[in-house]
């Protein structure tokens, strides 16, 4: 029984230890003191931004130079909005502005405007409230607190709120060119373009060929004279060049067997010449050609050709001339033809009676 008195003794002092000591905190709460500025104001300025544009929120604060204020840490302006800077300063005196919420340096006496310019972003549309900023006031009385209301900015997007759209303009004709008859005109040009030519192509085409008149041809036996004229003249003998005058003497005879008298002797040896003026194949040769002659004079270009032989001017006339006799003495007689029975052959201006 003794103990449990005790509890209730101790447990009566407790509560009235605490109703004691409650009335004094609410007393130390309601005691704090309110600040009477003479003046004091607080602006937007724009109070009409669009998204995310600045503007400034500008509060002055006139009171007696010994009472200084300052801005709440954390600032907090609302949930729309955003803090960018802030700024203080205080006048008269020298004043400090900076990133400190808070104005110093208070004059020594008379009157002390204190200016606070936060800069802030609205980030909604509409008109928003800017919440109420409690300043502290220090003065050497004490502290006291003074409540600033908000004032209202209005958020705008691309128009704002309510405003009258301008409707949309009515239809607008857009002229196109017709470049058809252009079109039609060059497709015109084009078919007329190909009708010539095709009609051009097709008489071409039937037009007969006009024959080109024939170029006389001589009989090989002038044309070997000629050449063999050619050669005299050319002064090749004079000059000593004998490799060259042979090289044209073989060749103008050679040739001159093979297009008048059907031998091919530029392709063959003067051997094989021989043979060929022996045998049957020399049946177009006349018989007034003396064969003995013409392959002793190629025999003797050979040696010249080939062999270097020794030469001279004299004898290449010698040569040059009895070439020359070969061939008048074949022109001077028809080539032997076949009879009209196939056998043996007509005779010879020689052997006609």
């Amino acid at each position: 029984m003794r103990g449990a008195s005790a509890h209730r003794v101790h447990f009566v002092l407790l509560l009235l230890a605490g109703a004691a000591v409650a009335p004094t905190a609410t007393a130390r709460a309601e005691g704090a003191l309110a600040a009477d500025p003479m003046a004091f104001s607080a602006q937007a300025s724009p109070d009409k931004v669009k998204l995310g544009e600045p503007f400034t929120l500008r509060i002055e604060v006139r009171d007696q130079a010994e009472v200084t204020y300052a801005l709440p840490e954390p600032l907090f302006l609302g949930k729309e909005f955003e803090v960018l800077r802030v700024t203080a300063r205080r006048d008269p005196g020298k004043g400090a502005a900076g990133t400190k919420a808070e104005a110093s340096t208070p004059a020594d006496q008379g009157e002390t405007l204190t200016l606070f310019e936060i800069e802030a972003a609205l980030y909604d549309l509409g008109d928003r409230q800017l919440a109420d900023l409690t300043l502290t006031a220090r003065s050497p009385a004490g502290e006291a607190q003074l409540t600033i209301p908000g004032p209202s900015v209005r958020g705008l997007g691309q128009a704002e709120p309510g405003a009258q759209m301008a409707d949309a303009l009515p239809p607008v004709a857009l002229s196109i060119p017709d470049r058809r008859a252009l079109y039609i005109g060059l497709a015109t040009l084009a078919a007329a373009a190909l009708l010539s030519v095709a009609l051009y192509l097709f008489k071409r085409r039937r037009r007969p060929a006009t024959p080109s008149p024939a170029t006389p041809t001589l009989p090989p036996d002038d044309v070997a004279l000629a050449a063999l004229a050619a050669l005299r003249a050319s002064g090749l003998a004079d000059e000593g060049r004998f490799h060259e005058f042979y090289s044209r003497l073989s060749l103008i005879l050679r040739t001159w067997l093979s297009r008048g008298h059907a031998v091919d002797a530029v392709d063959m040896t003067t051997d094989e010449l021989a043979r060929a003026l022996s045998g049957s194949g020399s049946a177009s040769v006349p018989a007034s050609l003396d064969r003995a002659e013409l392959l002793r004079l190629c025999r003797e270009a050979d040696l010249i050709k080939f062999a270097r032989a020794s030469s001279s001017p004299a004898l290449c006339e010698q040569h040059l001339s009895l070439g020359e006799g070969l061939v008048r003495a074949a022109a001077a007689t028809p080539a032997p033809t076949e009879g009209a029975d196939g056998g043996g052959t007509a005779p010879t201006a020689e052997g006609a009676p």
